[in-house]
């Protein structure tokens, strides 16, 4: 026990408490000039997985680097896709090292073609929790453009509209008590038709292909408005209908063909469509295919301007009234 009371033991005690006070005094210091010295790099040039060979609605990887001090960090990103390109899942911000007085952080994201050929740039933003300067630091990266190439449908049957296809309840095994309310249920709905079939049925009979597929449309924009359906079942439905007018209006095979050869048949040079059509038919159906088939989101925005051509498309096509005698004569 002496030797804790010997001048040699406190002499060793006070050198190390000076070391300690020392260093972090150092290491206090140190953070401090860094923190308000050190710059904050640029964020690198934006890298794709894959690189080249995109597919349309194939997920493409972004991935950039970006260096702090330790006093500042990424906080939030936010992607702008380019033109025929969209958002796909959250961006993520992963810190990948810590060196002396600053740290390197990846930030990643994922977008998806749904055009073919060029698309166009677009933009990563990341925002920072501290400002630097006493300024809001905002850092931008710029998303490469890139062709997409386009889906090979081939000539399959399998490979129908997705809109023709609707998706079934795997969940099997009813027993006798759904199976009774099933035909319950169908007696009702039976009765009811029954009992307003006299009053239907006149204006029914008066309702022209283009009036139901135009009333049909503002049903669905007002359910997707009031977001009663998600975008995919709408993309769903709208495909039918656009398929239903045309089969009805023009007499030619729509509902039962699938997109490749629909699309393939538009070609002939004596084709009831013009051109404008042929281009947002063939849009609108390769973008629902990828929605159905490559499970590509469907984007709200992309289906509300479908609608809306959609609907143009009836109007444009919708047969001329003639004019009536009486409008005639006092054109005269």
């Amino acid at each position: 026990m002496k030797i804790l009371y010997s001048k040699t033991f406190r002499y060793i005690l006070a050198g190390i408490a000076m070391l300690i006070i020392l260093f972090t005094g150092t290491i206090g210091y140190k953070y401090y000039a860094v923190s308000n010295t050190a710059p904050v790099a640029e964020l690198s040039t934006v890298t794709m997985l894959p690189p080249q060979n995109i597919a349309m609605g194939q997920a493409v990887e972004l991935s950039m680097t970006l260096k702090c001090p330790w006093s500042i960090r990424p906080e939030t990103v936010k992607v702008t896709p380019g033109k025929g390109t969209q958002a796909s899942g959250k961006p993520s911000i992963t810190r990948v090292k810590t060196g002396w007085g600053n740290t390197i952080w990846r930030i990643a994201a994922t977008i998806q073609p749904f055009i073919n050929g060029k698309t166009e740039k677009g933009s990563i933003s990341v925002e920072l929790d501290r400002p630097v300067n006493n300024k809001a630091r905002s850092l931008d990266a710029e998303i490469p453009a890139f062709d997409s190439a386009p889906l090979n449908a081939g000539s399959s049957t399998e490979l129908a509209l997705a809109g023709k296809i609707s998706p079934r309840d795997k969940k099997q095994g009813a027993g006798f008590l759904i199976a009774s309310t099933v035909i319950l249920l169908i007696i009702i709905a039976a009765l009811i038709i029954y009992l307003r079939s006299r009053r239907a049925v006149k204006t029914a009979a008066i309702l022209m292909p283009w009036q139901i597929a135009i009333i049909e449309i503002c049903e669905l924009r007002k359910n997707l408005k009031d977001h009663r359906l998600a975008p995919a079942v709408c993309f769903t439905r709208l495909t039918d209908i656009v398929r239903k007018y045309l089969e009805k209006r023009f007499t030619i095979k729509a509902e039962s063909r699938t997109t490749y050869e629909f699309l393939d048949d538009m070609k002939r040079h004596n084709s009831p469509l013009q051109e404008g059509h042929k281009d947002f038919l063939r849009s609108f159906m390769q973008a629902a295919d990828l929605v159905k088939f490559a499970n590509l989101p469907a984007d709200e925005d992309i289906l509300g301007n479908a609608l809306g051509k959609a609907e143009e498309l009836i109007k444009s096509t919708t047969p001329k009234e003639p004019a009536s005698p009486g409008a005639a004569g006092k054109e005269g």
